[in-house]
């Protein structure tokens, strides 16, 4: 059983980012794949965060997943239980098995 099994209490619809198996519409753009339902913990809050450029982004929100459950890049959108939409903006896997301790994968949103 997943250490953190009494925390995933929160249902996320997420778009990944990347494509259907590479295929285009009719206009040549990428066709995203199909929404999944993943189960986990949302913590919406705003924060600040800093971008690649050195910029401060605002984030809205930490979704954290049991580390088994699909994996987003950035640029995938989530849409969380408050109906509120962010984009992932960072992916943080923490794989503790080997201490024996929780494992889990946060994502920043924006």
């Amino acid at each position: 059983m997943d250490d953190l099994t009494d925390f995933w209490m929160h249902t996320v619809t997420v778009t990944p980012a990347d494509t259907a198996d590479g295929q285009v519409d009719e206009y040549g753009r990428p066709v995203k794949a199909a929404p999944v339902t993943v189960t986990g913990f949302v913590q919406e809050s705003t924060h600040w965060v800093r971008g690649r450029d050195g910029a401060d982004v605002q984030a809205i929100a930490t979704v954290t997943l049991p580390l088994d459950a699909p994996r987003f890049g950035t640029g995938s959108t989530m849409t969380l239980p408050s109906g509120q939409t962010g984009t992932v903006f960072t992916v943080a896997v923490a794989d503790g098995y080997a201490l024996d301790l929780p494992s889990h994968t946060t994502y920043t949103l924006t």
